[in-house]
C-alpha cells in the first residue's frame, strides 16, 4: 500500500507526522460520503472530518451497510494508508475493515512489515504486512524512513485478508491486511535512519 501521505524525508528525521490538510478540502455530509465509501467510490479531496464522521456513520449502522468485499479491498489497498492518516483512529478502521473485506480462510503466518520508527515508539503498528522482509526493508528505509523493520506472527484470526490482485501482480507487495492488536511476537529485525550507510539504502532499492 502507497502511504505517501506522510511524506517522508530523510533530511528530517520524524518528518512521518501526519500531514496537516488544507482548508480548501472539501466537505461531503456524513450519510453521502458513507454511502459513496460503501459504494466502493474514494473521494480524495475530503477533510479529515467528513471522512472521520462517514465511517463513524458506517460503523453505526454497520448492519444496514452492503459491502462488496472484492472491490472494497482493492479500496483500501490503492487508498487505505490515506483513509488511515484522515481518519486517525485504527480501532474505528479496524471495526469496518472486519466487516467490509473478504474472509480469510488460510493458516497462520510470519509476516514483515516497514514501520516508521517514531509510530512504532508510539505503539502504532499499521495493518499492512508482507511475507517478504525485502519488501518491509524497502518501506522502513524509503517511504516510512527512518523506520524499523518488524516481524510478527499472524496467527489465522489476526488476518483480515489475503493479498488481492493488485497487490499481488502489479506491486508486487503481497499484502496481507492484519488486526494489529491481534499480532504474536512482534519483533524489531533492522532499523534504518540518517546514520545508516546509504550504500546500505541503495542496495534495497
Amino acid at each position: 500500500m502507497k502511504l505517501a501521505i506522510r511524506a517522508v524525508t530523510r533530511s528530517k528525521p520524524g518528518a512521518h507526522e501526519l500531514r496537516m490538510y488544507s482548508p480548501s478540502l472539501k466537505h461531503i455530509p456524513a450519510r453521502e460520503l458513507a454511502a459513496k465509501f460503501c459504494r466502493d467510490e474514494f473521494v480524495p479531496d475530503i477533510e479529515p472530518q467528513s471522512w472521520i464522521a462517514a465511517l463513524k456513520h458506517v460503523d453505526d449502522n454497520i448492519e444496514h451497510w452492503k459491502f462488496d468485499s472484492g472491490t472494497m479491498h482493492l479500496l483500501w489497498t490503492v487508498n487505505g494508508g490515506i483513509l488511515r492518516n484522515k481518519i486517525r483512529d485504527d480501532a474505528l478502521v479496524l471495526r469496518v475493515l472486519k466487516v467490509a473485506l473478504p474472509d480469510y480462510n488460510g493458516l497462520g503466518l510470519g509476516l514483515y512489515r516497514g514501520e516508521c520508527q517514531e509510530l512504532y515508539q508510539q505503539g502504532k503498528i499499521g495493518f499492512c504486512w508482507s511475507p517478504s522482509i525485502r519488501t518491509a526493508r524497502r518501506f522502513a528505509s524509503a517511504l516510512n524512513f527512518p523506520g524499523v523493520v518488524l516481524k510478527a506472527y499472524a496467527p489465522a484470526h489476526a488476518i483480515l485478508a489475503a493479498p488481492n490482485a493488485h497487490s499481488e501482480k502489479q506491486i508486487k507487495e503481497d499484502e496481507y491486511t492484519c488486526d494489529p492488536t491481534a499480532l504474536q511476537e512482534v519483533q524489531v529485525l533492522y532499523a534504518y535512519d540518517e546514520n545508516t550507510p546509504q550504500s546500505e539504502l541503495n542496495a534495497l532499492d
